[in-house]
């Protein structure tokens, strides 16, 4: 599977653009703004945005100035002990994300990878539609940023989202406090 960057500027770039700007289609937009997005080629549409509907693999890194957005983040950390805690996931990584759905089916979907003060790391198995979500989130008084990394069926492994999570966090952990607005929200 070949992956396709769509857009990707650098943590202190005031260049971001807005969810429909990167991912066209298979989402609703929270007024979110995308420092970097990323997707299996054969999902990119014929105006270059990704197509999340059809895609087996789409990661993001985001930003959210919404008050409620960042609240429901905030809780997710918060509630970050009421979660199945992960077995090694480097144990697993040569599992398919179809395989990890249904391994990880009996946590209610969601396990925990780590978490702190202002942050967590957790993976969401969908054994349903054999999909997995890693997602690190950071929550502050004024934005969240979150690292998104998608994969679904047999020709994505879990050790694949990893890899890419880790890159995506070390890349973007540090994003300057900047201020945007326009972003849609539907």
């Amino acid at each position: 599977m070949k992956i396709a960057t769509i857009y990707s500027v650098p943590p202190e770039s005031l260049g971001v653009r807005t969810l429909y700007e990167v991912f066209g289609w298979g989402r609703e937009a929270m007024a979110e703004y995308l420092y970097h997005g990323e997707i299996n080629a054969e999902a990119i549409r014929p105006d270059g945005t990704g197509d999340l509907s059809v895609a087996d693999y789409a990661a993001s890194v985001e930003v959210s100035f919404e008050p409620d957005v960042i609240e429901v983040n905030r809780q997710k950390i918060n509630d970050a002990s009421t979660l199945d805690p992960s077995p090694s996931l480097e144990d697993l990584g040569s599992l398919t994300v179809q395989e990890a759905s249904k391994l990880f089916e009996q946590t209610r979907g969601d396990v925990l990878i780590r978490s702190g003060k202002n942050s967590l790391y957790s993976l969401r198995a969908d054994a349903m539609s054999g999909s997995c979500n890693l997602s690190a989130i950071e929550a502050c008084a004024e934005r969240s940023r979150e690292v998104r990394v998608f994969g679904a069926g047999s020709r994505v492994t879990l050790d694949t989202l990893l890899v890419r999570a880790e890159a995506l966090q070390l890349r973007y952990g540090s994003i300057p406090m900047n201020r945007f607005s326009g972003a849609v929200r539907e």
